[in-house]
């Protein structure tokens, strides 16, 4: 049995954008609550909303940690390609 990978590819100019939207579509994909992933950041809810919402940029250790949150290669995030499946890349497991 084959299991269908989504791949998403952000094409933008402004980083930031890139990295928020690849954040939004794991999140999406993986059905994370906000909360968890703002705590998984070691960052309020808030600050979470700030940079996902482009009002403050994203930090080199906040990509890393949403990376090691969602098990995708820190690259995928800033360049705007993921992989995104059931327990491949872009899963989280609990």
């Amino acid at each position: 049995m084959t299991t269908a990978l989504a791949a998403t590819e952000i094409v933008d100019d402004d980083p930031d954008r890139v990295i928020s939207a690849t954040v939004r579509a794991l999140v999406s994909a993986n059905r994370v609550d906000t909360g968890r992933l703002a705590e998984a950041l070691q960052m309020s809810r808030q600050s979470y909303y700030n940079r996902v919402n482009g009002e403050k940029p994203w930090h080199a250790k906040d990509v890393a940690r949403a990376a090691r949150f969602f098990a995708v290669p820190i690259q995928d995030i800033y360049s705007g390609t993921v992989r995104i499946g059931p327990n491949g890349p872009g899963t989280i497991t609990t």
